[in-house]
């Protein structure tokens, strides 16, 4: 409870200071229309309240504070990443409208961000050491469980650096459509072993 307690107070002050931006293009003056503002803070807060329900519903199956130190690791890593690259997303949006940005090169530097961080993400899945409880609760073995999780930080370094590749060398609305297919792509890769793994 006490590992949940912490990620729960990240992630409402990452609310906290997500409605905090909101006042930055209204402070700076914007032509933007009120509903395009709206959305640029909404998202966020629609993103980070589905993402501690999700921890709630992991914290009612199994209490983080019982599980691994590399899986509490990756937990504590997921919510403190989720929270930053939200509040970065819509930081550069909201500048953007206030005409502080410029709309192509923010964009790219963001999307060339997100590629890193994804292969960060997949480079570090294969080091998690699955708890007996959590394994029973996915009704995995340990190697089938660590199998997956090896294709799965594979697919999503591939991915993070197609990615990367994507927004460095392509035009942008190429590069818009390409990097999400990808990631996409090795999210649906990785369900798919995982559910072959439980199979096993």
């Amino acid at each position: 409870m006490k590992t949940y307690k912490k990620l729960s107070t990240v992630l409402g002050m990452t609310a906290l200071v997500s409605l905090a931006l909101a006042t930055v293009p209204l402070l700076a003056g914007t032509d933007a229309p009120t509903w395009q503002l709206a959305s640029a803070v909404s998202v966020p807060l629609l993103l980070l309240f589905i993402f501690w329900r999700f921890l709630a519903a992991s914290e009612r199956n199994q209490s983080l504070d019982d599980q691994t130190a590399s899986e509490r690791k990756q937990a504590v890593g997921a919510v403190y990443s989720v929270s930053l690259a939200l509040l970065v997303a819509e930081a550069v949006a909201l500048a953007k409208m206030a005409g502080v940005l410029a709309e192509q090169p923010s964009e790219q530097l963001f999307g060339i961000a997100v590629g890193l961080f994804v292969v960060i993400l997949g480079n570090a899945m294969p080091k998690v050491a699955f708890s007996a409880k959590t394994l029973e609760n996915r009704n995995l073995t340990a190697p089938a469980a660590q199998a997956a999780n090896r294709f799965s930080g594979l697919v999503l370094m591939l991915a993070g650096a197609g990615m990367t590749l994507a927004w460095a060398v392509l035009p942008h609305g190429p590069a818009g459509i390409v990097a999400p297919a990808l990631l996409l792509a090795a999210v649906i890769a990785s369900v798919v072993r995982f559910q072959l793994a439980r199979q096993a």
